[in-house]
């Protein structure tokens, strides 16, 4: 519903597609679960498209997707996420996404955590300084 996740995905249709026919799976394993019923429904009213694809029943379960995406700062990624169910919580799974090495997409996300390690880095370096008063 997100208007900027058309921008985000730069294969929005798809994702969008593949995401409600995952949700049917969801469907026929809690049929009577209130709260997904009542998403479904507001998804169906705010968006004739979830509407369309809800109706057509499509069911897809995957286990591995590629993705691309478009990230603000650092560009276009490729990425490439493999689900993994939790076996202490049956119907829950996290999704890993990494990258091939030395790829485009490799050095953009080493470029954008690199922001992330510097900041780190100067806030360890301010906490470790002695303190005039």
């Amino acid at each position: 519903m997100d208007s900027k996740s058309r921008d985000f995905y730069l294969e929005w249709d798809t994702v969008a597609r593949d995401s409600v026919a995952s949700l049917r799976i969801n469907a026929g394993r809690t049929p009577y679960d209130r709260g997904f019923t009542d998403l479904v429904g507001e998804l169906s009213t705010r968006s004739s498209e979830f509407a369309g694809w809800w109706a057509t029943h499509t069911v897809k379960f995957h286990r591995t997707s590629t993705k691309k995406l478009h990230h603000s700062s650092i560009g276009d990624l490729e990425v490439t996420g493999e689900a993994v169910e939790l076996p202490g919580d049956p119907g829950l799974r996290i999704v890993i996404y990494t990258v091939e090495p030395a790829s485009p997409s490799e050095q953009a996300l080493a470029f954008l955590a690199s922001w992330s390690s510097r900041t780190a880095a100067d806030d360890d370096e301010l906490t470790q300084r002695p303190q005039v008063r």
